[in-house]
């Protein structure tokens, strides 16, 4: 998910610290987007749970710095992990 944000980041000349938030939130959220979506399909990786994934979650989540993203991308990428959760 990082490769997406990293473009629209670039594209919008955001800040190398910008980018590397958006990096840290990304790459998490991915792997828990894939894990979820393996967990479904009944192919995931032995021992994987839905604690994984709600783990990496919060580590995207932990990456918006609000001292460092607008309050509005903060919200808004929040919103779009939980939604990755399914909440």
């Amino acid at each position: 998910m990082e490769g997406p944000l990293l473009i629209g980041a670039a594209l919008a000349g955001a800040s190398i610290l910008v980018a590397t938030r958006l990096e840290r939130f990304g790459e998490p959220l991915g792997e828990a987007f894939q894990l979820l979506d393996d967990l479904r399909d009944g192919d995931g990786t032995p021992g994987a749970t839905m604690i994984d994934a709600n783990k990496l979650i919060a580590e995207a989540k932990d990456a918006l710095d609000p001292d460092v993203l607008d309050p509005g991308a903060v919200q808004a990428l929040g919103l779009l992990a939980d939604l990755v959760g399914g909440s």
